[in-house]
């Protein structure tokens, strides 16, 4: 390939995806010689400014500039940041060496060579045709990510600081590895969400597929994973480029809807080719941004975030909850975002009960009155129900000691960065709704905190209701109980 293709392939890949609209983007099928930039970490200061909009998310390829705009004077560098710009340098000669070499374009070669097989093996139907076509672009997508990734350099340290005779690191597992990000190192979620970003589009596809033509894709995804188990096909191939076929060929054969779905013993659940690695990485980054909003000074405690654990803290003694534990979380050890992410999770899980038309919220309503029938319904449900709408209403009194009070929320987005980590949780709640994924949906209330905040107090009286009358309940039983045994003795 001369270098004018490669420029125009280049550019074809740098597309820029705004962040607001990553389930709209389709972007081009990524091409095995083109050039997949996974680097640019930004400042602390940048990582933790809110984005413009226009600035956001260039994802893979920095290049893409208006023809007519003269470049910026270039900024005065530190020692620290001329370093890290020579490692990233390096990193990206070593990805374009990879991306045209043949040994880079091996694992690309070999899922194009098995849906040439897998299609010269079908019936030539048009409905297959059609998902096949689909499907060509995703599998490119898959192996260019792959191959973008094992050529960068992977460490637990930025470029800055990793020392050139330091041994490199590249994995050989084909299920997109990637060092996860840390609270503690401003910008390390980038290259994680730089992937999630161009993942999106290609799990979007094969869940559009599942649902327009799923007989289709049935037989196409048991082609390619036939083609791919092929021995012929397999017959020379390295240690790791073998490892790489049978797993891909085990997501295809996940993508027609399983084992057990191909030999009619089973209805077929089509689950997207790494689409649980996105779920994975999608998790990753919402604990990692709601654990920076909630981080501690290092070094220190920070006093306005201490004020907001205290509430929680005598919220729960005040209701004669443990004071030290809740939700399963002991305050003094863990990190208040953990304390957080825990109530966002229990509150989403029995959510149901409290919807209006149930059973439940019908009692919890009667228990709000004060004369002593009013809790008789409450205290009769099932004692699994009653256990349930307790843990539901101590998460219920977590998030309303942290989200409830308007000044404290409003002083919580005001503090530095947080505006653009609330951003991101957000969007990326958002994405997990619209792929169905139920596993991080306890997100999703912080996609309007507003929303939210006006739910928690709606639902305050239910919750006081629910630790009133079922707590006291709880205790004196405990008490009669405790009189029965010590008058049989």
């Amino acid at each position: 390939m001369n270098a004018a293709d490669g420029d125009a392939a280049a550019a074809d890949d740098g597309k820029r995806l705004s962040e607001d609209s990553v389930l709209q983007y389709t972007p081009a099928p990524p091409s095995p010689a083109s050039t997949m930039r996974l680097d640019a970490t930004p400042s602390p200061a940048e990582a933790h400014r809110p984005s413009d909009p226009s600035e956001e998310s260039a994802f893979f390829s920095a290049d893409e500039a208006e023809a007519d705009t003269p470049p910026p004077p270039p900024p005065v560098q530190t020692e620290a940041e001329a370093e890290a710009e020579a490692a990233d340098e390096e990193a990206e000669a070593e990805v374009r060496r990879l991306s045209t070499s043949p040994e880079a374009l091996n694992e690309a070669t070999l899922l194009r060579k098995a849906l040439g097989a897998a299609r010269a093996a079908s019936g030539g139907e048009v409905e297959d045709v059609a998902v096949f076509d689909a499907l060509a672009p995703v599998l490119e997508g898959i192996a260019g990510l792959n191959a973008a990734l094992k050529a960068r350099k992977v460490g637990g340290t930025p470029a800055a600081a990793r020392s050139r005779s330091k041994r490199v690191v590249r994995f050989a597992a084909h299920d997109l590895v990637i060092t996860p990000p840390r609270a503690q190192r401003a910008g390390s979620e980038q290259v994680q969400e730089k992937v999630i970003a161009q993942m999106v589009p290609l799990i979007k596809t094969q869940r559009e597929l599942a649902a327009t033509a799923p007989a289709a894709l049935g037989r196409c995804g048991r082609a390619i994973a036939a083609a791919l188990r092929d021995p012929a096909a397999r017959a020379g191939l390295g240690h790791d480029l073998a490892a790489a076929a049978e797993s891909y060929a085990a997501e295809a054969e996940a993508l027609a809807g399983g084992a057990a779905a191909a030999e009619g013993e089973g209805a077929a659940k089509h689950a997207p080719m790494l689409g649980w690695r996105l779920q994975e990485l999608l998790s990753s980054s919402l604990r990692f941004h709601l654990a920076i909003i909630f981080a501690e000074e290092e070094g220190g405690t920070d006093a306005f975030l201490a004020s907001i654990r205290e509430k929680v803290r005598e919220h729960a003694a005040s209701a004669n909850l443990e004071s030290e534990e809740v939700l399963g979380c002991v305050l003094s050890e863990e990190s208040f975002a953990a304390v957080v992410g825990a109530a966002l999770r229990v509150a989403h899980t029995h959510a149901s009960m409290v919807a209006e038309g149930t059973e439940t919220h019908a009692a919890l309503v009667a228990a709000k009155g004060d004369d002593k029938g009013a809790a008789s319904a409450l205290i009769e449900l099932p004692a699994e129900t009653k256990d349930a709408l307790l843990l539901w209403a101590q998460s219920h009194s977590v998030l309303l000691q942290t989200f409830g009070p308007a000044q404290q929320l409003g002083r919580l987005l005001k503090v530095t960065g947080n505006k653009y980590h609330f951003g991101r949780i957000a969007e990326l709640a958002a994405v997990t709704l619209a792929l169905g994924m139920e596993d991080e949906a306890y997100f999703a209330p912080l996609i309007d905190l507003q929303a939210f905040q006006k739910r928690l107090h709606e639902e305050a009286a239910l919750a006081k209701a629910a630790t009133g009358k079922l707590l006291v309940y709880g205790l004196n039983a405990k008490r009669r109980s405790g009189r029965e045994r010590a008058a049989k003795k």
